[in-house]
Parts: C-alpha cells; structure tokens; sequence
C-alpha cells in the first residue's frame, strides 16, 4: 500500500481489493454457505458443474467436451422443491459473460430454469430466497455471513 500523500482511502482500498477478487474467491464463498444449508428434503440439492478453474489444456478440453460439458455452462446448479436453478459466479468488479453464457442462459430459461449471475456468496443466496420462497422461509432465520470484501 502507497506510503505518505498517495496512501488509499478507505474506498480505493474497497474497490482495489474488489478488482483482485475472483470468481474462484466467490464460488468458494458460495459453496461454504451451501455446505451449512441442511440436505434434502428440507434444504437443496446443490453441484458445481466444472469447479476446474481457468484454461484446459485441449485434451482436457476435449475429454470434457466428450463427456457432456457444454461451453457457458453456469458454475452451481441447484435442485430444490422439482425446481432447478443455476448461477454463473462472476468478480465483483468487471466479470462479464463468456460468448457462450448468454445463449445457454436463454436455453435454461426455454427448458423452465432459473439462472443468474451473481457477484457474490450474499447475491447468491438473495437469489436462492428470491427463487424458493416457499422452502426458503421454512428455513427459518438464517444470519447471512457476508464475504470478507464485502464488510464496512
């Protein structure tokens, strides 16, 4: 961190580390939170599609390809009360969709899916409540840990 008159207020330093955060960083978050969330009936099933992150080498491309991994496939799907829901976890700061994302987006959507792009674990679980109300609130009050880059 810069010394003297070029020391980072508090929000250049909130939005420095925002930019550095990955999509890695909060798929982790998420999957933390899913991981307290009761299994099934009474909470969702839940999977990460392809938590291998960045470039594959072609051959592992090709084999994933081969053993069904479409391109802009989101990162978690999540089966709950016959419904199915997916999010694409992007950074917080400038995470845009892949070329494929948007059409397997619309194809999701088509097949009667839900998805999302969130930008962190406390987005995630909005979208959770906001797409499963019903078993949501049965639930009951959870407290929603924020992610470390998120708090004041």
């Amino acid at each position: 961190m810069p010394r003297g008159p070029e020391r980072m207020t508090a929000e250049q330093l909130r939005q420095h580390w925002l930019r550095n955060v990955t999509e890695d960083v909060v798929q982790a978050d998420i999957v933390v939170g899913l991981q307290r969330l009761p299994d099934p009936p009474l909470g969702p099933w839940w999977n990460a599609i392809n938590p291998i992150p960045g470039r594959k080498s072609p051959a592992a491309a090709g084999r994933s390809k081969l053993l069904g991994l479409r391109a802009g496939a989101p990162d978690i799907e999540v089966l709950w009360a016959g419904r199915m829901a997916y999010a694409e976890c992007k950074r917080p700061i400038g995470g845009r969709p892949g070329p494929a994302q948007p059409r397997v987006h619309e194809l999701i959507r088509l097949a009667g899916g839900v998805v999302a792009i969130v930008r962190s674990a406390d987005e995630f679980f909005r979208f959770l409540a906001e797409t499963f109300p019903e078993p949501w609130a049965a639930l009951g009050p959870r407290p929603m840990v924020r992610p470390w880059w998120e708090t004041t």
